[in-house]
């Protein structure tokens, strides 16, 4: 690296350092934190939120055929059924009988487990990609934030989709417009403060980006922590009644690396992190159940 290229990179990120954006959470000033190959990476001073700045990805994922099959393949094919039986027990305590709506549903794995366990409930899914027809479930391709929807259910539950999207204000919104005024919400996402996001930044500092950039990757947009997801749910009128703190199966953990010697090394990596989180409940996912 020639000596004009090393010093026009070196004003690049004092330029990053010195600019701010508005936390999507509570609007406070947020500062550079640091640039992934994919974004610039900011985080408040005030609710600890970390997020993406928009205008500095390249692209935004695409959801498409490759994102299912190729780049998150372990993750549909191992469903995180402990997960599972936890949302169906917490909708049936609630209502036996409930409409059931699942935002940015997927494949809709959640739907087909609920289907399975409780065939009264009334399933809907909607996402942006195409589902093939079930019985007892209605499946809507399209995208809440700019579709009118006129049916408001029982429970509202988005599992792992809200840390894709960039206006999360709205996205809340959406959510408890939908919602019937006695209902629940439940919501799945990431926890930026677990073990495994603290550990891939000390690997980070230590020189070894993958596990960081893979984290912060273009379609994770936002990083909730326990509080700032707490915050957004509560200035959203939103009270939240529980809080589980959880892991994925260490089956539908994604790997890059085709060496199974490295890949060993990684999941060993992975299952001490998840094992450690859990037993100080800084896991690496966060389920919310709310009340409206």
């Amino acid at each position: 690296m020639d000596f004009y290229t090393l010093k026009t990179k070196c004003r690049t990120e004092e330029t990053r350092r010195l600019m701010s954006q508005l936390c999507p959470v509570c609007g406070t000033s947020s500062h550079f934190e640091c640039r992934t190959q994919d974004a610039d990476i900011y985080r408040c001073p005030e609710c600890d939120h970390c997020f993406s700045d928009p205008n500095s990805l390249k692209s935004f994922e695409d959801y498409g055929t490759e994102y299912y099959e190729e780049t998150h393949q372990n993750w549909f094919k191992k469903p995180n059924i402990a997960l599972f039986k936890a949302i169906s027990k917490a909708i049936a305590y609630h209502k036996q009988d409930a409409t059931v709506l699942d935002v940015g549903c997927g494949r809709g794995d959640l739907l087909k487990y609920l289907r399975r366990e409780n065939p009264s409930l009334s399933l809907t899914g909607i996402d942006l990609i195409s589902n093939e027809p079930v019985d007892g479930i209605e499946f809507l391709q399209t995208d809440i934030l700019t579709t009118d929807m006129h049916q408001r259910y029982d429970v509202v539950m988005s599992f792992l989709a809200i840390e894709h999207v960039v206006d999360i204000q709205k996205f809340v919104s959406r959510l408890r417009e939908m919602c019937v005024t006695d209902g629940i919400i439940i919501l799945t996402t990431l926890n930026d403060r677990s073990v495994l996001y603290e550990s891939a930044k000390m690997l980070r500092r230590l020189g070894y980006k993958a596990a960081h950039d893979r984290l912060y990757s273009q379609h994770h947009l936002n990083h909730f922590n326990v509080s700032s997801l707490k915050r957004l749910m509560k200035a959203n009128g939103c009270s939240i009644v529980k809080t589980i703190f959880h892991n994925i199966p260490l089956a539908a953990v994604d790997f890059p690396s085709p060496s199974p010697a490295l890949r060993m090394l990684l999941l060993c990596g992975v299952w001490a992190t998840f094992a450690f989180g859990t037993l100080i409940r800084r896991t690496y996912l966060q389920t919310v159940i709310c009340k409206q």
